[in-house]
């Protein structure tokens, strides 16, 4: 354990300081901020690669810099890291958390942030104790697959002892501020274009966007739907995706989309469709907004919107000719 420890300490700010690199999403901060000094488990979700541990990290070093709290009362592991490979149990965890309490000797309120916390089983055990161990103040942070944190999943683990904070991709707001941009009409048509995930903003070349794009696509769909729920049909699953993001924003149920899948000859029911929408729903990839009216009986029906939560999937995945913001400006 103490070797490991040591390793640890390559990934904290035990004994240097802190430097902050990359574009500070403050509202974000603001965020976790005030979310904190309770005993509420703070639980950073959203689509993949929106940069929910790139806003863990700078947490971190906000807290240590602009808060003054010392390095040594913040613990973070990363157990997506190969280096700690070894943390499979909540048992596991603690080991390496009271090692950590013995040989860096803490002082007051402990920051616990766990990073990819589904890699490690019976997390919420941990999780759970120390949050409620009324013998020391805790704070806990953690991030992780949206397949393995699921609502209904954490209010069991949990027993309702947490906070949500949602990650999307970069606002309209933060691109401008990002790129340097004055906020005019090629600003804005460039960010529906190419959308607000942070890693898109590394490629210049179209195809190596496109195949960005695609990959994170097929992770989404296979690695977060199909494996997690044991999906038979991951082609219908993929035309269903496809399917919401040319309808962006129209008027829908999934009694009609079961009609126009069986309209193109496919044998499917409405229980299965209405599944891989809401799988699909659950990853933050597609969003669906409820139908308002003032009349109960319309909101009966059914009827919503889909919403792509970045439209980058929209403009890699179908090319501009399905999708021409300026035609609507």
């Amino acid at each position: 354990m103490e070797k490991l420890l040591k390793i640890l300490s390559k990934y904290n700010f035990w004994d240097k300081e802190p430097q902050i690199k990359g574009f500070v999403r403050g509202d974000y901060l603001q965020k976790i901020y005030k979310s904190i000094n309770t005993r509420l488990v703070k639980v950073i979700i959203g689509q993949r690669r929106t940069g929910k541990s790139f806003i863990m990290r700078h947490f971190i070093i906000d807290l240590i810099k602009n808060k003054g709290i010392d390095a040594k009362n913040i613990f973070y592991l990363n157990r997506e890291l190969l280096a700690f490979d070894s943390i499979k149990t909540a048992f596991d965890l603690e080991q390496l958390f009271q090692a950590y309490i013995s040989e860096i000797q803490p002082i007051g309120k402990i920051y616990i942030f766990i990073d990819e916390v589904q890699n490690i089983i019976n997390w919420e055990k941990f999780v759970a104790s120390y949050s409620q161990d009324y013998t020391r103040e805790y704070e806990i942070f953690i991030t992780g697959s949206n397949s393995k944190l699921l609502s209904s999943e954490l209010a069991t683990l949990l027993s309702g002892r947490y906070i949500q904070i949602p990650v999307f991709a970069y606002s309209y707001s933060e691109y401008l501020n990002f790129f340097y941009h004055k906020n005019e009409k090629t600003s804005f048509i460039s960010y529906l274009q190419q959308g607000g995930l942070p890693e898109i903003f590394n490629f210049e070349d179209f195809d190596a966007k496109y195949n960005y794009i695609e990959s994170l696509r097929d992770t989404i769909i296979f690695r977060d739907i199909v494996q997690r729920y044991s999906i038979k049909d991951a082609s219908l699953l993929e035309r269903i995706f496809n399917f919401l993001i040319l309808n962006i924003g129209n008027l829908t149920s999934i009694s009609r989309i079961v009609k126009y899948f069986k309209s193109t000859g496919e044998k499917v029911n409405f229980d299965t469709i209405s599944d891989y929408v809401e799988y699909l729903t659950r990853t933050f990839v597609v969003s669906k907004v409820n139908r308002y009216n003032i009349k109960a009986k319309q909101i009966l029906k059914r009827e919503y919107k889909f919403f792509i939560n970045d439209l980058a999937f929209r403009t890699y995945l179908w090319g501009n000719a399905y999708f021409n913001p300026a035609a609507y400006l």
